[in-house]
């Protein structure tokens, strides 16, 4: 039966828009399930489309529908299009799953005035996998029989041998010139960073089949996308963003260093990389410019407080991963839209440096670190960025133009770009099997850059040094760097695992089984570690250093949601994401874990020391975001903090100004927070009073004060009456927050011991005298999680807040 899509735009897409379509009338649109496949892209019966990463994703072939658009208006103009597409397409899809159904592949040009333009194309025919099922999806117009997996692949013409390809040696002369024009321009005050890219062409003997290089490319490279959509192939790191069921996720790199094959080495250069003024210069102004576009469609973003260090074959990246759930009806294309240019393609201030960049560079990028990916009917869609690429010529399918761009800023040497863009070049060199003709010489090596001694990194978890990231790639392999091709880079290849950072305290929170947070006991967000690049789906294991300082962005803090802890999961590109898992009382249990029957029972005091004590860090040092959200604005003055955990939302209320009493019922969870106030300064560590007790106990009842706030307690006697004993502790005109597990989060239900303690805000509310107090928020919120097993979704907080008199 029909599907139900969004109604088409107010105003139709522009005109002078050429739509290529197989014949009129709707799509008929059939997707069913099918064994495994095997191989995608061996399975490829043509050169036709790919988008492939660890095994996983879509191959396509075959021209259903296409739209050719160009201008400024390119993606809009496909966006439209698409939607009123849809509109009239009839799906019939037994699966159901991200890539089912009506799915468009898509590329556009990096800049408006690219004669490139952009395309979405509609395949005949697609296969896909994910999630360990597997389907195959026909698209046909209603004059068309749509065909059987067998007869789809029953043309197959498999790729011919790839002959030799000679690829020319850049001029470095002219890049030279080139970055240091944008040198001067940064250092007078024009631009603050600028994207410079670089093209060198190639050529083969033979018309190149992409399905040869996609083959090498998704073999080196499984963690990029290995993609080919409409004569752009490559493999690329970074995700531009990606809509799935209402959550948003972008990865931003920034900030590059090319890898040595030391293992030793390289660790010093990871922490080089992480503490360098320049590399995090460059990698905040591309994170900002994310934030920025995705807070205007969220009702809260979250943003690591550190960049994590990427580690791939060829190349280490600054990365961080910016999510949020959104907060209306928006598509991938949309966002996409408003994405591109980000400043790590382009630059900052973004139209300066596009003039900067056609200016500089003198050539025309065409669909080089343009967005590339899929949308689907529902507007759910995976979009990057089109680096570590080249284009394949329409005229003569035995030319190639390769790109690779580096992220230029004040403190930007030539010698060091152009190292840097030719480790970036490497990844489509190796797919190509080129040669390089008249090659200068051997590419210098950059000397390190303020290397930290490897020392310096601390391993907080039993984790080898050894990356866990590139275990299924040797350390000498190339991998298409991640960072959004403008990353600089000082130095050469290696590979290692990612260093995970935070500049406050060496903590990581590993898995336990889901523990229940003791009744008043706040449980704070789990330790925000920085995921780990590439690491070996099995066990949680992370690493992370002191070295980096911390990163601010400049957002609405309402906006941000800044807890975030990353275990490594089934993804290592992605590690399991817990945003905020910090203001979740339980752990999420992960394969392996212990069963409830271990968890703490209640409000077991022994049982809660004994779990603190037994590890070095439970929860982050991220305060839960939506304390963060509520107290913003609200002038500081007497503060309980019932159930502070490891103390950092104490020692955030602190820093505002608050004066606080910090309680919890395990001494070695005060004794983390004194210890976290104390590193946070003399006047912040004065400003609270540490006390192991139970928050509703005598000596504090005789106290009264402006904000009293508990996160994710676990009360045997039920919420109404936790929430009336707290409520009696707040002052005339103060405020109660309070926020638990609501009963239809989808987590809380998966697990009884939760259920039977969760509570919505309105029966909150209810323990409070409606003549005392005036609610003043009392309702449900959404916020992105991902599970153990990779998965996103989505987790759903009570949250009372409640004005005494």
């Amino acid at each position: 039966m029909p599907t139900a899509h969004r109604p088409p735009p107010a105003r139709p897409y522009c005109g002078g828009v050429t739509v290529h379509a197989a014949a009129p009338g709707p799509l008929h649109v059939r997707t069913v399930e099918i064994e495994d496949p095997g191989d995608l892209i061996a399975t490829l019966p043509e050169a036709g489309i790919s988008w492939v990463r660890r095994g996983e994703g879509m191959i396509a072939w075959g021209e259903v529908a296409r739209l050719d658009t160009a201008g400024a208006e390119r993606i809009d103009d496909a966006q439209h299009w698409w939607r009123l597409l849809c509109r009239h397409a009839i799906v019939s899809d037994s699966v159901r799953t991200r890539g089912t159904g009506l799915v468009a592949f898509g590329s556009f040009a990096f800049a408006d005035s690219s004669e490139a333009g952009g395309a979405l194309v509609v395949p005949r025919h697609i296969i896909g996998r994910r999630d360990g099922r597997a389907w195959f999806t026909t698209i046909a117009t209603e004059d068309d029989a749509p065909a059987s997996l067998d007869e789809a692949l029953a043309a197959a013409v498999a790729p011919a041998p790839a002959g030799p390809v000679t690829l020319a040696h850049g001029d470095e002369p002219a890049w030279t010139s080139a970055v240091d024009a944008a040198v001067e321009r940064i250092r007078d005050g024009e631009l603050e960073k600028v994207v410079l890219a670089r093209a060198v062409e190639a050529r083969a003997e033979d018309p190149i089949d992409v399905r040869t290089v996609l083959a090498r490319l998704a073999d080196e490279y499984p963690m990029c996308w290995a993609f080919h959509i409409d004569g752009l192939v490559g493999a690329t790191p970074e995700l531009l963003a990606r809509v799935d069921h209402g959550l948003v996720t972008s990865r931003v790199l920034a900030g590059t260093i090319r890898m040595t094959g030391d293992d030793m080495r390289d660790l010093a250069r990871a922490g080089a990389l992480a503490r360098s003024s320049k590399d995090r210069e460059e990698h905040e102004y591309a994170a900002r410019s994310v934030t920025q576009v995705l807070a205007r469609h969220c009702g809260s973003v979250n943003v690591p407080d550190e960049p994590f260090v990427l580690h791939l074959p060829n190349v280490m990246h600054l990365a961080t991963d910016v999510t949020g759930v959104l907060s209306h009806n928006v598509d991938a294309l949309e966002l996409v839209a408003e994405l591109h240019p980000s400043a790590a393609v382009c630059g900052t201030p973004t139209l300066a440096a596009a003039r900067a960049i056609d200016e500089l560079e003198g050539l025309d990028r065409g669909r080089y670190a343009g967005p590339v990916g899929w949308i689907d009917a529902g507007g759910d869609g995976e979009w990057c960025i089109g680096l570590r690429s080249a284009e394949v010529s329409r005229e003569d399918p035995t030319r190639l133009r390769l790109f690779a761009g580096c992220g230029i800023v004040a403190a930007s040497e030539p010698e060091s770009e152009w190292a840097e863009s030719e480790a970036k070049l490497e990844p489509m060199r190796r797919a190509l099997g080129a040669e390089v003709a008249a090659e200068p010489g051997p590419e210098p090596e950059p000397e390190p850059v303020a290397v930290v001694a490897p020392e310096a990194v601390v391993e907080e978890e039993p984790a080898p040094a050894e990356q866990p990231a590139s275990a299924e790639e040797p350390a000498a392999v190339e991998e298409p760097a991640p960072a959004e091709e403008p990353e600089v880079a000082p130095e050469p290849v290696a590979v290692d695992e990612a260093l995970e950072s935070d500049a406050d305290k060496n903590e990581s929170a590993e898995p336990e089984p889901e523990p229940e947070a003791e009744p008043q006991v706040v449980e704070e967000p789990p330790a925000a570690s920085e995921p780990e690049p590439e690491p070996e789906p099995a066990p949680v294991r992370s690493r992370r250093s002191k070295l980096a300082p911390e990163v601010e962005f400049d957002v609405p803090a309402p906006a941000i949601a800044s807890t975030a802890r990353y275990d490594v999961g089934d993804d290592p590109a992605f590690p399991t994401l817990h945003l905020d898992d910090a203001a979740v009382g339980d752990i999420p249990t992960f394969a392996g874990a212990s069963s409830p029957a271990q968890e703490p029972q209640g409000w077991d005091s022994a049982a809660w020391e004994e779990r603190y004590a037994s590890r070095e860090a439970v929860w982050s040092a991220s305060p839960n975001a939506q304390l963060v959200a509520e107290v913003a604005g609200t002038p500081a003055g007497r503060a309980l903090d019932a159930g502070c955990g490891e103390g950092a939302d104490a020692v955030y209320l602190a820093t505002l100004g608050w004066e606080v009493t910090a309680i919890d019922i395990a001494p070695t969870a005060i004794a983390r927070g004194r210890d976290r106030a104390e590193r946070a300064g003399a006047e912040i560590a004065a400003r609270i009073d540490w006390r192991v007790a139970d928050a509703t106990t005598a000596d504090v009842r005789t106290a009264s004060y402006d904000l009293v706030t508990t996160h994710y307690a676990h009360p045997d006697g039920g919420i109404e009456g936790l929430v009336g004993r707290l409520g009696a502790l707040v002052a005339p005109g103060g405020i109660l927050l309070v926020v638990g597990h609501d009963p239809s989060d989808p987590h809380t239900q998966e697990h009884p011991r939760l259920s039977s303690t969760a509570f919505s805000a309105d029966k909150a509310a209810a323990g409070l005298d409606a003549d005392e107090w005036t609610v003043e928020v009392a309702q449900v919120r959404a916020r992105p999680s991902i599970d153990a097993d990779g998965n996103p979704g989505i987790r759903r907080d009570a949250v009372l807040r409640a004005r005494k008199g």
